[in-house]
């Protein structure tokens, strides 16, 4: 047991790899707003499209 508790407060103290860590929180974040964002112009471009074919549509 001894080992293992000396492991864990080794692993505890290890900060290598930390840094990459939060740059791929970050990146996951950023990724996350971006779907959202696009997935909303999505929609606002799906009801003007829609607008533009029915006023073009009407004309005809």
């Amino acid at each position: 047991m001894p080992a293992l508790r000396t492991l864990t407060t080794a692993l505890r103290r290890d900060r290598r790899g930390t840094t990459a860590l939060e740059y791929g929180i970050i990146a996951g974040g950023i990724f996350l707003a971006i779907t959202v964002a696009v997935g909303i112009y999505a929609d606002h471009m799906q009801s003007l499209y829609t607008s533009v074919i029915t006023g073009v549509s009407q004309l005809l």
